[in-house]
């Protein structure tokens, strides 16, 4: 684990990136661990444990640590830029106003672009994650973001498709 942090945590900063769990909109740092120096994360640790001896670390196979488990994966999935068209295409990424054409046009080659001046944030949506992508220029405050995750927000337009 300590490889891909040197790695991963470099290129994409997961460290400090958080998720959304969609049932309370609480905010989920599944990498956080790395950004204070230790690794691996605590969920890592305990899937581990469990792993090599289940009968003697069956307190560790809790919800919440399979709960942050999953954040991880479902971050390391939406910041990876080549998933990126897949999840525009089966409507798990989006932005209001914008066919997928153009949200998928806002990955390039190397990192997501959405750096642009814009007050639509795109966004990723499942039932029980989200994730609203960074805005360097027009950084999105936590409401806007839990605005745009929440059920009253049914998606972007569908109808614009090529």
């Amino acid at each position: 684990m300590n490889d891909y942090r040197e790695v991963y945590d470099k290129f994409y900063v997961l460290s400090s990136k958080y998720v959304y769990n969609l049932k309370n909109n609480e905010k989920i740092y599944p990498f956080k661990d790395w950004n204070l120096g230790k690794s691996p994360p605590e969920w890592w640790k305990d899937h581990t444990d469990v792993k090599h001896d289940r009968f003697q670390n069956k307190e560790k196979a809790t919800l919440k640590s399979t709960f942050h488990a999953l954040g991880g994966l479902f971050l390391l999935n939406v910041t990876n830029n080549n998933v990126f068209p897949y999840l525009v295409d089966i409507d798990v990424i989006g932005r209001m106003g914008n066919p997928k054409w153009h949200v998928k046009s806002l990955a390039d080659n190397d990192q997501i672009s959405v750096s642009e001046r814009t007050i639509d944030p795109i966004y990723v949506k499942t039932e029980i994650f989200g994730y609203v992508y960074s805005n360097k220029i027009n950084p999105h405050p936590s409401d806007v973001e839990i605005g745009v995750l929440s059920p009253a927000n049914q998606g972007f337009y569908k109808s614009w498709e090529r």
